[in-house]
C-alpha cells in the first residue's frame, strides 16, 4: 500500500479539509483531518486501546451545511492513510443509503459512527452500540471495530469488511437467523450498497472511494457474489421456503429482494424498509407490497445479462403488466416477458396509461 511522506517519517499529516465530488449535485461530502483530540489521543470504549489520530466525514444537502457523520480512528500516524481511505469510503457508502435507501446514520446515536482501526483482535470486524465514557460524558454510541489491520490489506476485502459492518450500522437489522450471524444487515450491506455505487454513477467512482478498488474490479466482485442473490429472485421470485429457515440459504433469499428493487430502478426501495412490518424477511416483503401500493405505476429495468429470460417483479392484486407480457402470478409478484428495451411496466388497474404518480 502507497505510504505518504508524512507517514514514512511518522509525521503526523497536514490537517485538510477535502471535498470530494458528490455523486448528485445536491449533495456534498468532504473528508476533515487529522482533527484535534483531547489531550491528544482517546480510549475506545470497547477495550480502553489508545488512539491518536482520527479523520472525520462530513456530508448533506448541497444548500446546507454538512453535519459529522463518521469519526474514523487510527492508533499512530503509520496508519493515518488508511484511515482517511476508511473515511472517503463509508462517505460514498452514506451517500447511497441516504439517497437511495432512504436511510441515514441512527439518529439516536447522534447520526454519527465511530469506526476504530484496530492493531488487535482476530481479523475482521464488528458492529456493536456501546457507551463511552469521555473528556465530555457519557453516551452511547454506535461503533465499529476492524481488528488487525495489518492483515488488512487487499482492496476488494476491505471494501466488503467496511461495506458489512457500515450495513450492521445503517441498515435496518432483518433477524431471526442462526447463520452466519443473527442479523442480516451485515451481509445486506456488503451487497446493496456495492451495487447501489456500482448501478449509478459508476464513471465517477474511482478507487480513491473503494479502498484501492476500480470499478471494473467492484463490478466483476458483483458478478461473482451479488448477482447470484439477485438473479434467483428475477428468474424465480421470493423464495418462500427458504424464508422460513434461519440458515444461510435464508439470510441470501432474503437479501436478494432488496437487491432487484436496487438494481432495476424502481424507486421502492427506501418505502419498503421504510413500510417493512416486522424485522424479519417476511416483513421486507410486506414492506414491498406496501411500497408497491403507494404508487399508481412503477418501472422495472430489467439488466441486460436476462436478455431472454422471463423475470419475476412485484406486482400485487389490482395491478396490471402495461409493458412487457405478463405470463403468470405468484402471490404479490408476477412473470413477465420484459419489453425490447429490457423493460417492465405495472400499473394500478382503472388508471390512464401513464399513471398520476410512477416510480
Amino acid at each position: 500500500m502507497w505510504l505518504s511522506v508524512a507517514v514514512l517519517f511518522n509525521v503526523a499529516p497536514t490537517p485538510l479539509q477535502e471535498m470530494l465530488r458528490p455523486l448528485a449535485d445536491d449533495w456534498r461530502v468532504e473528508v476533515r483531518g487529522p482533527v484535534s483530540l483531547p489531550g491528544g489521543s482517546v480510549r475506545c470504549p470497547a477495550y480502553g486501546w489508545e488512539y491518536s489520530i482520527c479523520f472525520e466525514g462530513w456530508g448533506g444537502r448541497a444548500d446546507q451545511e454538512a453535519a459529522l457523520r463518521f469519526r474514523v480512528y487510527a492508533p499512530g500516524v503509520r496508519e493515518s492513510d488508511l484511515a482517511k481511505s476508511v473515511t472517503r469510503s463509508l462517505l460514498r457508502l452514506w451517500e447511497v443509503s441516504v439517497r437511495h435507501a432512504g436511510l441515514d446514520n441512527p439518529i439516536r446515536y447522534g447520526r454519527v459512527v465511530h469506526v476504530f482501526l484496530a492493531e488487535g483482535g482476530r481479523a475482521g470486524g464488528e458492529q456493536m452500540f456501546v457507551p463511552w465514557d469521555t473528556a465530555s460524558g457519557s453516551s452511547s454510541v454506535n461503533a465499529v471495530y476492524i481488528y488487525s489491520i495489518e492483515s488488512f490489506r487487499r482492496p476488494a476485502e476491505m471494501f466488503r469488511e467496511i461495506a458489512h459492518e457500515y450495513g450492521h450500522a445503517v441498515l435496518p437489522a432483518y433477524a431471526g437467523f442462526t447463520e452466519p450471524e443473527r442479523f442480516g444487515n451485515g451481509v445486506l450491506g456488503e451487497h446493496l450498497l456495492p451495487m447501489l455505487l456500482l448501478c449509478e454513477h459508476r464513471a465517477d467512482v474511482g478507487t480513491d472511494d473503494m479502498m484501492g478498488m476500480t470499478a471494473d474490479q467492484l463490478e466483476e466482485w458483483c458478478r461473482a457474489k451479488s448477482y447470484p442473490l439477485t438473479d434467483a429472485v428475477w428468474k424465480h421470485g421470493p423464495n418462500l421456503k427458504a424464508l422460513d429457515a434461519k440458515n444461510l440459504g435464508a439470510m441470501n433469499a432474503m437479501v436478494g429482494v432488496p437487491l432487484l428493487l436496487a438494481e432495476s430502478k424502481s424507486g421502492t426501495l427506501a418505502r419498503s424498509f421504510a413500510l417493512s412490518t416486522s424485522l424479519t424477511a417476511k416483513g421486507l416483503l410486506a414492506g414491498v407490497k406496501a411500497a408497491t401500493l403507494e404508487c399508481d405505476a412503477v418501472t422495472y429495468r430489467i439488466p441486460s445479462r436476462l436478455k431472454g429470460t422471463m423475470v419475476f417483479v412485484p406486482c400485487p392484486s389490482g395491478y396490471r403488466v402495461v409493458l412487457g407480457k405478463e405470463a403468470a402470478r405468484s402471490g404479490d409478484w408476477a412473470k413477465v416477458v420484459p419489453s425490447e428495451d429490457m423493460k417492465v411496466r405495472i400499473q394500478r388497474n382503472g388508471k390512464a396509461p401513464m399513471g398520476t404518480e410512477e416510480r
